[in-house]
């Protein structure tokens, strides 16, 4: 089990964000692994690292990471299913969330619950991006093509 920190949104909703970082990306993606709907879409000109996209999560959903492996020369992807939401005594929201398969290099050394093709390959996506100009999250964050 992994804890991730989250957003109380303004409205209770306990939220999480997609984002690229130097180290690694983050997807988020509905229990069947398709995208969902975002509560709010960060719009700048240009994100070179940081948070792109939030979205309300829920028990099933699934948390997508990406991170390149120097040791495999690869790019590592895993996936998490959401178990909990809560706000801690601390008024604190956190995510507990269970790991349930890896992909490396392309192939995925447990089988995926649903199909995550998309959503892995998202992740891998914006971790190549990394230190770049133009996001190219919105993809997968939002139904319009996004100009570059």
């Amino acid at each position: 089990m992994i804890t991730f920190l989250a957003v109380k949104t303004n409205k209770g909703h306990i939220a999480l964000c997609e984002e690229g970082e130097r180290d690694f990306a983050t997807v988020i993606a509905s229990a069947n692994g398709e995208k969902c709907k975002a509560l709010h879409v960060f719009k700048r000109e240009e994100i070179v690292d940081g948070k792109q996209a939030m979205f309300r999560v829920t028990p099933g959903m699934l948390i997508v990471k990406a991170h390149y492996s120097k040791r495999l020369q690869d790019v590592c992807v895993k996936a998490y299913e959401v178990c909990k939401v809560y706000v801690d005594e601390h008024n604190m929201a956190g995510v507990d969330a269970e790991f349930k398969c890896e992909r490396i290099g392309g192939s995925w050394t447990t089988p995926p619950p649903v199909d995550l093709t998309e959503a892995a390959d998202a992740a891998a996506e914006k971790l190549k991006m990394r230190g770049k100009g133009k996001a190219i999250f919105v993809r997968w964050t939002v139904s319009h093509p996004y100009k570059h």
